[in-house]
């Protein structure tokens, strides 16, 4: 039965379509949580500040302009996600961000340091890094390169229909 799905969903006319708007739906998802994650570090920046001081890895000029940085950078990438505007440049600037994210998290944890992962900087917000933190930022990471491989796939898939 599983190979006969398989084949079903490998010939059906409508998986094009239906590919579409599972990429458009992921997409939209992943830009909601990264204008989320902006929206609480714009909020509260000296929290989120002092979260990225908590990685201990940045000066205070650049844990500063960072902290400053990040959370506009985020909003905006989110919103192109979200909008459909520089969607191929925007999922791979998010995806080098969760790469970051990912090296960020998986040192401080290697570490032993017990701090807050500033994924949604702000108050009330105490998630602090653990395999749950590096393993949902892996997640969206993949996430981010599989909508990547699915974006440049209807690209290449429109410019051999024109």
């Amino acid at each position: 039965m599983g190979e006969s799905l398989e084949k079903d969903l490998v010939q059906s006319p409508g998986k094009p379509e239906k590919v579409a708007v599972v990429g458009f739906l992921l997409r939209g998802l992943l830009g909601t949580l990264f204008v989320a994650a902006a929206l609480s570090k714009i909020q509260f920046p000296l929290e989120f500040l002092s979260e990225v001081y908590g990685y201990g890895v940045l000066g205070s000029d650049t844990g500063i302009l960072l902290s400053l940085l990040l959370p506009w950078l985020e909003l905006l990438l989110g919103m192109c996600l979200i909008l459909d505007i520089l969607v191929f440049e925007s999922l791979f600037l998010a995806a080098g961000l969760l790469a970051l994210f990912l090296i960020a998290q998986g040192t401080a944890l290697a570490s032993g340091r017990v701090i807050s992962c500033g994924c949604f900087g702000g108050r009330g917000v105490e998630d602090h890094i653990g395999w749950y933190t590096v393993g949902r930022t892996l997640i969206l990471f993949l996430l981010c390169c599989s909508l990547i491989l699915l974006r440049r796939r209807e690209e290449s898939n429109n410019s051999e229909n024109s």
